[in-house]
């Protein structure tokens, strides 16, 4: 077994880089994320291409723990950690696989006029998988009536909560039919969440950057899920 000296290891993380730093300004200006975007993407298409998700596909926040220096670091009180960068992921229902994964890097230029945030998320991260005859599920953050309908026209289902602050839903549509399924459907994201907690690689730093490297290398941890794919639906899996 190799091992590495413990200053040898320092001396790359001190000096680890994913970008051409001499440009670097230029490109942050249009993409926030640009010291790390080439990993990144490469990253989320193989995320993507590497599995056929199944029927069902959840969709939830997740908060990665950091307290870099970093203008789009998030604070949400409701989360064990409450500092962190802040990522939209969905998520296959049977497997906990990464479907897609976007980071949240505050108000998007490119998002059109009147459009929520909450469904050009959706639409955003499922736009590999429409028009398939899948099911997505949601919380009341992304719900909407509208949302449903642009689902809808792309052969997709949606199942969620629907804040009360909704007036496009009927008071004869407000009922509680819906909890057994919705339930069973919700929580792939948060047993992802759970796992990358359990497995992880993160080390501590002050560079943002780093601590995004060391998210991604947080793809060991999903070396167990694809495992369990191959063990339990090995058809769906490409060879991750």
């Amino acid at each position: 077994m190799a091992t590495m000296p413990r200053n040898r290891f320092k001396d790359i993380m001190r000096h680890l880089r994913f970008d051409d730093r001499d440009t670097r300004s230029e490109r942050t200006k249009t993409d926030k994320f640009a010291a790390i975007s080439a990993v990144w993407s490469s990253f989320v298409t193989n995320c993507i291409t590497s599995y056929n998700p199944g029927r069902h596909i959840t969709i939830d926040e997740q908060l990665f723990p950091s307290k870099t220096r970093c203008c789009f670091l998030q604070y949400i009180a409701t989360k064990p950690d409450k500092f962190g960068i802040k990522f939209w992921v969905a998520c296959d229902l049977k497997s906990k696989y990464i479907c897609n994964v976007l980071p949240y890097l505050g108000k998007d230029p490119s998002r059109p006029s009147g459009e929520r945030l909450s469904e050009n998320v959706v639409m955003r991260l499922m736009e590999p998988f429409l028009d398939k005859g899948r099911n997505v599920t949601t919380d009341n953050f992304f719900t909407s009536l509208s949302l449903a309908q642009q689902l809808l026209r792309r052969k997709t289902t949606i199942l969620g909560t629907v804040n009360k602050i909704r007036q496009e839903i009927p008071q004869s549509s407000r009922q509680r039919d819906c909890n057994e399924p919705y339930n069973a459907t919700k929580c792939s994201v948060d047993v992802m969440d759970q796992m990358v907690r359990e497995y992880t690689v993160r080390t501590g730093t002050w560079r943002w950057v780093n601590s995004q490297h060391i998210a991604v290398r947080c793809v060991d941890c999903y070396r167990y899920t694809c495992g369990k794919c191959r063990r339990e639906i090995p058809w769906q899996c490409q060879d991750c």
